[in-house]
């Protein structure tokens, strides 16, 4: 307000946005990393047999694969920002083969198909209502929030997918465990 004079030069602008790109995927990598292993580790002290539980982070590692693998054939560009915030949104679908597993690993013989049947329909609502909410995003004019909302949703279906047609062919008979889990 005093005469002071703003200069924009488009260097400058270049520069803040690689460096802003370069701090996003540094961040993204670190996050990836820190989640995975606190996941880990509190999967591996909950399940009577660790190894068990710890096949919960398939679903949702597959899940955002072929999430990526179809967002990047519908998006010619796809941001880094929405592959990041897309994948810490759908960290949660973790919890879809948690839920699937808990109800298979139990002292008890148990088969596939029946904890399939015991979480199926909580599980088929809880995705139908966060893939509801991620597709309205691509009715945002912001093309990062679209993107974000695809990615999000498809992963969420192809973890759900996963858990519902592949885990029950992975483990068609559980054997009791011999220990039950950690409180």
């Amino acid at each position: 307000s005093r005469g002071g004079a703003c200069v924009v030069t488009p260097v400058g602008a270049y520069r803040a946005a690689l460096d802003n790109e370069t701090a996003a995927r540094r961040d993204m990598r670190m996050a990836v990393w820190l989640t995975t292993i606190g996941i880990a580790l509190l999967l591996i002290l909950t399940f009577p047999r660790p190894l068990i539980g710890l096949m919960a982070l398939l679903p949702s590692t597959v899940g955002a694969l072929c999430a990526l693998f179809l967002c990047s054939l519908i998006f010619p560009r796809l941001s880094i920002l929405a592959v990041s915030f897309g994948g810490a949104i759908m960290a949660f679908s973790v919890d879809l083969g948690i839920a699937y597993l808990l109800f298979l690993d139990r002292p008890c013989e148990t088969s596939g198909k029946k904890a399939g049947r015991e979480v199926r329909w909580a599980e088929y609502l809880a995705v139908l209502t966060t893939v509801g909410g991620f597709l309205l995003l691509l009715l945002s004019d912001f093309q990062i929030l679209a993107q974000i909302g695809l990615f999000s949703a498809l992963g969420v279906v192809f973890a759900l997918l996963f858990v519902s047609f592949i885990f029950p062919r992975l483990f068609p008979v559980m054997p009791p465990a011999r220990r039950g889990g950690h409180p």
